[in-house]
């Protein structure tokens, strides 16, 4: 499991995660490493990719541009059509992605 802290104030976002890889054996995680890369600066954009870690390296690269940003629709265009596989005994997806980004929008109430 990785953790992802984000934190955001009016005038800054400071993102953190986690940089435990593990492996699986039998029906239990195990620590393999405390070196994965997780967060990722891409164009304007900050990046957040986990799960399965042999998938991430080719998401990262599949990510494209568009004015300096993320293109979120292209990204989940490709997500949608890439076959992720579920870790053998769980029901959850093997792969996430966060992308945190900037704009001058504002919300209103």
């Amino acid at each position: 499991m990785s953790c992802c802290l984000i934190l955001q104030m009016k005038d800054i976002v400071c993102i953190g995660a986690d940089t435990v890889t593990s492996i699986q054996s039998r029906d239990n995680f195990i620590r393999y490493s405390n070196n994965g890369k997780k967060i990722f600066e891409i164009g304007k954009d900050i990046v957040y990719c986990s799960g399965n870690m042999s998938y991430v390296p080719e998401v990262i690269d599949n990510i494209r541009l568009q004015d300096g940003y993320v293109d979120v629709m292209y990204l989940s265009r490709y997500l949608k059509k890439k076959t992720f596989t579920k870790s053998e005994g769980f029901e959850y997806p093997s792969i996430g992605v966060l992308i945190c980004k900037e704009t001058n929008s504002r919300c209103h109430q």
